[in-house]
């Protein structure tokens, strides 16, 4: 029941609000819309002011056909002026004539007869100078034979005489003249002005070779050989090849270098003698007897190299003055070898001067390798010949034995790199251990060589 109430009610708004919709839609609405704030205004009886707009097309504005159409004026364009050209006189200038002389006007000056005045002569044409003279075709009686073995000197002019003085006798004058032939006569001598010109000299004339600072026969013959061509300048020899030791590898074995560090007490002559290979001696050029080292280990026909320690605080300029120091105490190093506490590996500005210096002497580098090997890289791009050191056999005082089994290591890496470089010290047990070794190892599967020659294989 109360289901059906609420049903009635909500059908009963729904129908209303319908119904005042629609009434309100139906309803009487006004023509105009009046503000609520504008006033009605009365308009008076009989005006026209509210009346509705006529109907109709509406009139549109035509053009005003009684202006009179004219032309624009023309403006004529001025002619443009002539170029100003000045009244110039373009006829050639009459050409003055050669040799012509100003003709005076005034009465020729008379000779004096007063004392102390000077004579004037007649007038005279003007000579050409001789060396401004075209040179004249010989004639058939001028051309110089060959078959004439001397030449007739030039007739020599007879020197001036003084003038006489005023009242002294003339001198006296031959009666008769000498006779000339008529063949003399048709070539007059030089005039007694004309200047002495220089004999000419026949080819083949006699004498000729004995004129002093004259050569002669410069021209080329048909026959002759040509002139030898001159020498090509000399080879400037790296020192890695002046002084390097005599070596021969005729078995082509593995090659295998030694080098012994010079220290004090020096290995005696006697003792240099009896080694059965070659070794290289590397001498420090700082010490002050270096150069008698090196000229003892060079008698003996080893090798030198030098040894130097390049500290990482040296500069570039410190290295070229350096290394002409060091050059001239050692002049027969054949190679740089850097100390094994050298820290000029991280200095590649320094690196780069000292191969420069080994590359511009011919000198070659054994570095111990450190890092990256920069040292043997740059000396490889340079074109100096490097190789590292394999490693150093008796720097911790190693036994006689232990030696002789590194020497061995040294060897067998040599038959697989074909190169190997070993460095010691010229100590008198070192050198007892080698010559042994040498005798009972493995030396015979190598070839002991100077250090010249593995650094000459190239890099490995």
């Amino acid at each position: 029941m109360l289901r059906g109430f609420l049903s009635g009610v909500f059908w009963g708004l729904v129908v209303s609000v319908v119904v005042l919709a629609g009434a309100s839609v139906l309803g009487h609405l006004p023509d105009k819309p009046v503000s609520a704030g504008t006033p009605e205004v009365e308009v008076p009886a009989g005006s026209s002011f509210n009346r509705d707009a006529p109907e109709g097309p509406a009139a549109l504005p035509a053009t005003d056909k009684n202006i009179a159409t004219t032309q624009a004026p023309v403006v004529a364009q001025p002619k443009a002026e002539a170029p100003y050209a000045p009244n110039a006189d373009t006829a050639t200038p009459a050409q003055p004539e050669a040799g012509a002389l100003p003709q005076s006007t005034g009465p020729a000056p008379q000779p004096s007869d007063a004392p102390g005045a000077v004579a004037i002569g007649g007038e005279s044409p003007v000579l050409p100078n001789p060396q401004s003279m075209a040179p004249k075709a010989p004639g058939a009686d001028s051309a110089p034979s060959a078959s004439a073995a001397t030449l007739p000197p030039a007739p020599q002019s007879p020197p001036a005489k003084p003038a006489p003085e005023a009242g002294a006798p003339a001198p006296a004058t031959p009666s008769a003249a000498p006779s000339v032939a008529p063949s003399q006569a048709q070539a007059p001598g030089p005039a007694p002005d004309a200047p002495q010109l220089p004999q000419t000299l026949q080819i083949g004339q006699a004498g000729n070779a004995d004129v002093a600072g004259v050569t002669t026969d410069r021209l080329p013959r048909i026959g002759d050989l040509p002139p030898a061509e001159a020498a090509a300048p000399a080879r400037k020899i790296p020192w890695i090849e002046a002084f390097a030791a005599p070596f021969s590898n005729p078995d082509a074995k593995p090659l295998m270098s030694i080098v012994l560090i010079d220290v004090k007490p020096r290995p005696t002559p006697r003792q240099l003698a009896e080694f059965p290979f070659p070794v290289t001696f590397a001498v420090d050029p700082a010490q002050p007897d270096a150069g008698e080292a090196m000229a003892l280990y060079r008698r003996a026909g080893f090798e030198v190299a030098m040894l130097v320690t390049l500290p990482a605080e040296m500069t570039a300029k410190d290295a070229e003055v350096n290394f002409e120091i060091y050059k001239r105490v050692l002049p027969e190093a054949v190679a740089l070898m850097d100390a094994k506490d050298s820290a000029a590996q991280t200095n590649r500005a320094l690196l780069g001067e000292v191969m420069a210096i080994l590359k511009d002497s011919g000198m070659g580098l054994v570095s111990y390798p450190q890092g990256l090997n920069t040292a043997l890289q740059i000396a490889q791009r340079q074109g100096v010949p490097a190789q590292p050191v394999f490693r150093s056999f008796d720097s911790n005082g190693e036994t006689p034995v232990v030696m002789r089994r590194f020497l061995d290591q040294a060897a067998f890496r040599a038959g697989q790199e074909n190169g190997v470089i070993v460095v010691g010290h010229a100590r008198a047990q070192t050198i007892q251990t080698l010559v042994e070794w040498g005798v009972q190892g493995r030396a015979t599967t190598v070839a002991l060589a100077p250090l010249s020659a593995v650094l000459t294989l190239g890099p490995r």
